[in-house]
Formats: structure tokens, C-alpha cells, sequence
């Protein structure tokens, strides 16, 4: 059997997307749907040789097949990776595809729902997939629609003896990100940066094995992730770096969480809140401190009046309106305190940066006024 290529299931990918483009939705709104059936068809692919091999272990053992099955291969606790339920499986989708008793999208519904529940690290990543919900007196995802997303997910199989690199899962899914940011315009800035922009400011930050690193707008994590493979690709550990983040839109939340568990990464930290209003990461009260802190703020939001007076202040800047946009603040206003000797590289657009000069030019200006007078 021929190697799963990046080419080939980058095409495989957008192809699923045109099966809802056909069904008159934008990427902001098809994107969750994609993400979910890849996300599951892989769970359930995983799930399946790991459940062979369970089985087929106490079957060498001596122990009769139906016994292994009940005892061995429907109980979680021997189970590395997802364990996924019956209704969750693909195969039971499949085997529903003519099912009239039911709308299919049900299925689709009922199997994220008992994968969630299956497994605590997928807790509330997949509730807004929703493949019944309506719009009007219309369902927004056609009972066909899901039926051929099924067909034509079930055309390559997705482990990793099946990939022609390791982390080509990671990739395709990195693909489907950029595809959507591009086809969502401004709205794709919320959860998708620039992969060359953040391998630059990753080799800036040059981040070592054991340290902390945050993104207090994480997005889809892709500053988190790539700082991983920077470690990596420098020949070092990876596995004790912390990664943390924190993201205050829900979709974006569930495509970091998904986005880290594609690639590999179990043990993130990421909180879906305000990093403003409530930032989530904290020891003993006080807000942690991280070695490196790596961010894409949204600079053009509106800061509340008590955070700007707060933050600014703690940044050596005056807080004399009642509310800034961000552009007006310092980069430190939307960062987190950092560590003792550790660095923070925050991604500025122009904007930001004239804001800046303008802010810069009139200090001066007053400065040479009052020098004048006196």
C-alpha cells in the first residue's frame, strides 16, 4: 500500500471543503465540520490497531476471542492513545450510511459526543460541532452533505505507518488552517499567523528544553507548536518544554487543542478566556511567569478602561482616557509578567508601530515646548 503523501491528502482535505462550499457556507462556518470528521477519523483509525493488537494478544494467551473483546478490547484503561465507543467508531457510521429511522446527522452528532465523553483531554473541544444544528427552518449541514463527508473521508486510511513522514497529520491540518484563515479574510487573523513570522520570532526567542513558553492569544497554537519543533530540530528534549496558552474565542480554542493533539503534543496548557479580564494562568494567586513569552496580540480591540489604567500603569504608561484601542498601548500591556533573565517577541502590525512613532514625536515635541519656556 502506497505512503499517504502531504500533496495527496492536502487535495483529499480540500475536497472535503468543497462538499460544504457546495452547501452555500464560508470557511468561518464549514472549517469546525472539516476539523471534527478529520479529528475523528483518525481517533477511530488509531483506535483500530490498538484494538487489534489488544485483542489479538490474550487470543495468543489462550483466552477465547469474545472473552478478549468484552473484557480486554471495550476497556479504556488498556488503551494508550483515544479510546473511542461503539457509536463513535467509523465503521458503525458507515454501516448507518441508509439508516431511515433517523436523520444522519444525528450519527455524526452522537459520535462526538461519546468520544468527548470517552476522554477527559477532549472535554468540551467538540461541543460546538454540531452537525443538526438549524438556521431558520434549515439544517445548516444537509443529511447528504453528511453522508458524502463520510464516503469520502473513509477513502484513505489515517495512521502513522500509513504517512510518509511522522507528523504529515500535523501538516495536512496546518494546511486546512492556513486554507481557511486565507478564505475567511480579517476574520482568519483571530486564529492563523504567518508560519515564516513566527519561525522568526521563534529563532529570536531561541527557546531551550525545560523552559516555560506562553501565547496569551494563541490562536490555533501555532507559535506554540513550531516552538516545540525549533527545540526539536536543534537535537534537543522537547518533552519537558511547557507550552501554555490562553484564547477568548471558542473555535479557535477547540482548533488549538485539536491542532496540538494532531501533532503530537498531549500535555499543553491551553484555557479558553480573556487574557485581558481573566487571565487564566496563575500560581498562588499572582499571574505565572514564563521564560518566554511569544504572541500575536489583536491589536486593533478596544481595551477596558480598568485594564488599560492597570496594565498601563504597571508599564511605565499614562492612562488618562477612559478606554485605548490596543494600537495605544505598550506590547507589555498585553503580555504577561516574565521571568527573571527570560524574553518576550509580540508580533506588531504597522499600525502599532506608527502609533508608536506618533506617541514618541509628541513626547519630544512637549518636551522642547517646556524646555523652551523655561
Amino acid at each position: 500500500m502506497a505512503k499517504l503523501s502531504l500533496a495527496k491528502l492536502e487535495r483529499h482535505l480540500y475536497a472535503a471543503a468543497d462538499i460544504l462550499r457546495r452547501e452555500g457556507m464560508d470557511a468561518a462556518t464549514y472549517k469546525d465540520y472539516i476539523f471534527g470528521m478529520l479529528f475523528l477519523k483518525r481517533c477511530t483509525d488509531v483506535f483500530e490497531a490498538e484494538h487489534a493488537r489488544i485483542v489479538g494478544r490474550k487470543v495468543e494467551q489462550g483466552m477465547v476471542r469474545d472473552e478478549a473483546e468484552e473484557s480486554y478490547g471495550e476497556n479504556p484503561d488498556f488503551y494508550d492513545g483515544f479510546f473511542v465507543p461503539p457509536r463513535a467508531r467509523w465503521r458503525y457510521l458507515q454501516q448507518h450510511l441508509n439508516a431511515a429511522e433517523k436523520p444522519f446527522g444525528s450519527y455524526l452528532d452522537v459520535a462526538l459526543a461519546h468520544l468527548s465523553e470517552a476522554n477527559a483531554s477532549l472535554e468540551h473541544v467538540l461541543d460546538h460541532i454540531s452537525f443538526m444544528r438549524t438556521q431558520g427552518n434549515k439544517r445548516i449541514v444537509s443529511d447528504e452533505a453528511c453522508k458524502d463527508l463520510v464516503r469520502h473521508f473513509s477513502r484513505y486510511r489515517l495512521r502513522n505507518e500509513d504517512f510518509q513522514f511522522s507528523d504529515l497529520l500535523g501538516s495536512a491540518y496546518e494546511f486546512l488552517i492556513n486554507m481557511f484563515a486565507e478564505s475567511a479574510g480579517k476574520k482568519g487573523g483571530d486564529f492563523y499567523t504567518p508560519r515564516d513570522v513566527i519561525r522568526l520570532m521563534v529563532r529570536m526567542l531561541d527557546p531551550q528544553p525545560g523552559m516555560s513558553v506562553y501565547d496569551p492569544t494563541c490562536g490555533s497554537g501555532g507559535m506554540l507548536i513550531i516552538t516545540r519543533e525549533y527545540i526539536e530540530q536543534s537535537g534537543g528534549d522537547s518533552t519537558n518544554l511547557r507550552l501554555c496558552g490562553q484564547v477568548n474565542d471558542a473555535s479557535a480554542w477547540s482548533i488549538c487543542r485539536l491542532n496540538m493533539l494532531l501533532h503530537g503534543i498531549t500535555g499543553s496548557d491551553i484555557q479558553l478566556q480573556d487574557t485581558l479580564l481573566h487571565p487564566m494562568h496563575r500560581e498562588a494567586g499572582e499571574l505565572e511567569t514564563f521564560d518566554r513569552v511569544i504572541a500575536n496580540p489583536p491589536l486593533a480591540r478596544t481595551i477596558p478602561a480598568p485594564i488599560w489604567s492597570s496594565r498601563s500603569a504597571s508599564a511605565g504608561v499614562g492612562a488618562r482616557h477612559p478606554a485605548r484601542r490596543a494600537t495605544s498601548c505598550s506590547p507589555s500591556t498585553c503580555s504577561p509578567p516574565v521571568g527573571t533573565g527570560a524574553w518576550s517577541a509580540p508580533s506588531c502590525p504597522t499600525a502599532f508601530c506608527s502609533a508608536a512613532a506618533r506617541r514618541r514625536r509628541s513626547v519630544q515635541n512637549g518636551s522642547e515646548k517646556t524646555s523652551s519656556r523655561r
